[in-house]
């Protein structure tokens, strides 16, 4: 079943919560073959560099030493993550009893989750503009999360959280892992081209905005369910004109041909890989 064939609403598919009344029945999450037909108000979307339609150019001494450039960035999340465990389970314990996310810790909360993803995009080479050391909203960084406001929540849901993200945390995890594995051939491809080719470029920023719209469901910064794991459907994805600005333009997260082949390559590859580990 493709992502967006559902006809139903989001609240159809029991993706979007409602403010708890009383003891609601424990909303299940939507089958993760499925998903819902337009983005709505609690869609966490990603901004994403586009130039006349391809993947923008890069400083090619930027993309050889990717990696290296972007340890210290994994080095102060990892530190910074510590601290966002013991915030989301402090955050937990409000919204079982209140059904909201207290603003401070939302704050804190959303800022991890802008600053995680773009680190992540620069370790994907989707852009070579260093980020900063903070999860301030900057619509000058090329790469963009847009993040709902908060919004009440199911407490039914709230209790369940981890269960509920389940599906969508192991597909997102084999997603991203596929496309790790395989990271060093993409680095030398960019490294030759300038750039990432296309096909990859595009599952890449598929498999960034999947992982973060599963963190913020899983943090409670949404109470919609994660969608969108192989691309949406046409006319799904917030669209522009495609201009000579990476900034001004809007990306397009419908996948077609190869960039549909590699995701169900990546997911089959990261599955693989981790039942290995596991052994």
């Amino acid at each position: 079943m493709d992502e967006n064939d559902q006809t139903g609403t989001p609240d159809d598919e029991g993706s979007q919560e409602q403010p708890a009344a009383g003891h609601p029945p424990i909303p299940p999450a939507p089958p993760i073959f499925a998903g819902q037909s337009a983005a709505s108000p609690q869609t966490v979307n990603l901004r994403v560099p586009l130039v006349g339609g391809l993947p923008p150019e890069q400083v090619r001494w930027t993309i050889l030493v990717r990696l290296i450039l972007a340890i210290p960035q994994f080095f102060v999340l990892v530190f910074v993550g510590i601290a966002v465990f013991f915030v989301a389970v402090a955050t937990w314990f409000v919204a079982l009893f209140s059904g909201r996310v207290p603003e401070g810790m939302g704050e804190f909360l959303q800022r991890f989750t802008r600053w995680s993803v773009r680190v992540s995009a620069y370790a994907y080479l989707l852009t070579d503009e260093y980020p900063a050391f903070d999860g301030h909203d900057n619509d000058q960084y090329p790469i963009g999360v847009e993040l709902p406001e908060l919004s009440p929540l199911n407490q039914m849901a709230v209790l369940f959280r981890i269960i509920l993200a389940m599906p969508a945390y192991i597909v997102g995890t084999a997603l991203s892992g596929g496309i790790a594995a395989l990271l060093f051939p993409f680095w030398l491809s960019a490294l030759f081209l300038g750039r990432l080719p296309s096909p990859i470029y595009r599952v890449a920023a598929v498999s960034i905005r999947y992982s973060a719209r599963t963190t913020a469901y899983m943090l409670m910064l949404t109470p919609e369910y994660p969608w969108g794991w192989k691309g949406d459907d046409v006319g799904v994805s917030p669209s522009g004109p495609v201009t000579s600005d990476p900034r001004a333009a809007r990306f397009d997260f419908h996948l077609t041909g190869w960039a549909q082949a590699w995701v169900w390559i990546f997911i089959a590859l990261g599955l693989v890989l981790n039942l290995k580990v596991r052994r």
